[in-house]
């Protein structure tokens, strides 16, 4: 297809209107206050750690207070200097992650040009891409940024090492494991993409011809992952001597089993083929939506598994589809499509081997539908099946100027589609986080005019989520990991000294209907108020199952109860309820 203008021209048009559309969809939800997870994973950790020893951007970079076992040590120092610059101002949270999503589409559109050369198609998927609804819950929920600037780093990672490849200057070589190793310490399951340099090295019209005093390239690749994972290597066993945490809830033994990455891999066979193809094709098979702490993929297949309990059907359907994948490759190869399937090998290891690393440590605890239904695992797998296809389409299938227009008009509707579901998920945290929204306005607001200062303290009521919709607050990790307090973290340690944790000390309190805040009184504190559990029931099951396996009955018995309040009739309720009963008989004799 012949452009008009030359390309740079073209590149700045297509990075003006996939910017102008990004603003209109999701400009929006940069007013979103933080959602659910950032208090236990970030907020409250940044000032708690202050009390270790060292300084507390050390303990920033083993910030894992759920599992104690993961390894993404720059993951939220990006949030730590945002916080340490603009404080309870969330809007420029989601504002760099717009941007940060927005450069990384544009690195995407650049790295596909590497093998596809067609701008308009590249142009024209990418922008598919950035609008797939499965994925898209990152641009509206800020908390995972790191997954973002890891992919901006390994896709800028990938392209050093090409210019490598084509000029043989050995500064692309430390350019790209720099920047490997940034993409590794953002997200541990990037941590075989490095390995894609094998894949890349082999493919011939990316290399420039070598000479007899040139080192070839198996020496390069191999300075280059030695270099990567004994540095890799030596931080992780840094960090962890540092001391942050006691000791880790779970054992490497546990993680590290052949079953988990066994049926990890099936997992992952059955999510691409379902919700990479199918639910970004049909995007409203997914809906309803569950809410929990957090937004959940769902629809109706996903309710049949969780109803039925029927993981076998996931594996069958997943190693069905890698079968089909298998059959596929076959076929390319007994027609002598040497070199295309090195660029799809290089698509595929990419696409799969970041959800195969993340599902196969989520099987210590039999998370499959977890995997399958959780909005940011998708992310990869999209980006990367959306530049397989065009790939495909450019070098296998070669279809004409025709055939392009025709594919063309029949993705637009599809495109279309996934920005109504976008929107509708948009509307969903705007409705649900309205009450964050209004009370964080109403503190800053008081806090800047003077109201609210070190003589008229204000007081956030520890109960108080339990009047907010479910995506306002994680319920499970609030009560186990956050020792003190709730929402006031997200402001800075100079706005602190404004709040209080004792009602008698407090000159104002937040009112627990309006959200706003109010004056200390007797009527205002024993306000009569309903508390919400709507979507709230899983995480309360989650505590109480947790308690009684920790023997702390008193709090398991207070969420059980709160469970027969909200629904005795329900099985996964009955069955806390007897595990409970079962607990404290056994105790007892």
């Amino acid at each position: 297809m012949k452009i008009l203008g030359n390309n740079k021209h073209f590149d700045l048009i297509f990075s003006l209107i996939l910017l102008g559309l990004l603003l209109i969809v999701a400009f929006p939800s940069l007013y979103n206050p933080p959602i659910s997870d950032y208090w236990p994973t970030m907020f409250y950790p940044f000032h708690s750690f202050e009390a270790l020893p060292g300084p507390t951007w050390i303990h920033v970079l083993n910030i894992d207070p759920c599992e104690q076992m993961r390894y993404q040590p720059l993951s939220r120092i990006f949030y730590y200097i945002l916080h340490s610059i603009f404080g309870s101002n969330y809007f420029m949270y989601n504002f760099f992650n717009l941007i940060f999503y927005y450069i990384s589409m544009l690195l995407l559109y650049k790295f596909s040009l590497r093998f596809s050369e067609n701008r308009p198609l590249c142009s024209f998927t990418v922008v598919l891409t950035t609008f797939l609804f499965s994925h898209f819950d990152l641009v509206l929920w800020s908390c995972h940024m790191y997954i973002l600037i890891g992919l901006i780093t390994f896709l800028l990672g990938f392209i050093c090492y090409i210019d490598f490849l084509k000029t043989r200057n050995n500064k692309f070589l430390l350019f790209a494991a720099l920047l490997f190793l940034a993409g590794m310490w953002c997200y541990e399951a990037f941590v075989l993409w490095p390995f894609a340099i094998l894949i890349l090295s082999s493919i011939k019209n990316l290399k420039k011809e070598i000479k007899n005093r040139q080192p070839g390239s198996f020496v390069s690749n191999f300075i280059l992952l030695g270099t990567v994972y004994s540095t890799y290597i030596a931080t992780f066993i840094y960090t962890r001597s540092i001391g942050t945490y006691e000791t880790p809830i779970y054992k490497y033994s546990a993680l590290l089993k052949i079953s988990n990455f066994l049926l990890g891999g099936l997992t992952v066979l059955f999510n691409t083929f379902y919700n990479t193809i199918i639910l970004n094709t049909f995007p409203p098979l997914a809906f309803p939506l569950q809410i929990k702490e957090n937004l959940y993929l769902k629809g109706p297949l996903i309710k049949y598994f969780q109803t039925h309990n029927n993981s076998e059907a996931i594996f069958y359907v997943g190693a069905a589809f890698g079968l089909a994948l298998l059959t596929c490759i076959f076929i390319l190869f007994k027609k002598k499509y040497r070199e295309e399937l090195k660029v799809i090998f290089l698509f595929l290891f990419l696409m799969l081997t970041t959800p195969f690393i993340t599902f196969s440590l989520r099987m210590v605890d039999n998370a499959y539908l977890y995997c399958i239904t959780e909005f940011r695992y998708q992310f990869i797998p999209n980006i990367f099946l959306i530049l397989l296809i065009t790939y495909i389409i450019s070098k296998v299938l070669k279809l004409s100027d025709k055939a392009l227009k025709t594919l063309y008009k029949f993705s637009i509707p599809i495109i279309i589609l996934n920005i109504i579901c976008i929107l509708i998920v948009a509307g969903i945290y705007r409705r649900q986080l309205a009450p964050l929204r209004i009370m964080f306005a109403s503190i800053s607001a008081g806090i800047k005019s003077g109201l609210i200062n070190e003589d008229h303290k204000v007081y956030i009521d520890n109960n108080l989520p339990d009047y907010m919709p479910a995506l306002c607050w994680n319920i499970e990790m609030g009560e186990r990991y956050v020792k003190e307090g709730n929402y006031k973290w997200l402001f800075s340690k100079n706005e602190l000294i404004n709040f209080t944790e004792n009602p008698d000390n407090s000159y104002w309190i937040i009112d627990k209907e309006s959200f706003t805040v109010i004056i200390k009184t007797e009527d205002n504190l024993n306000k009569s108020v309903n508390k919400i559990y709507e979507d709230k029931e899983d995480q309360y099951r989650e505590l109480a199952l947790y308690y009684i396996e920790q023997e702390d009955l008193a709090k398991a018995e207070k969420y059980v109860n709160i469970l027969q309040e909200i629904n005795p009739y329900n099985m996964g309720n009955k069955m806390a309820k007897r595990a409970l009963e079962l607990k404290m008989f056994s105790l007892n004799n």
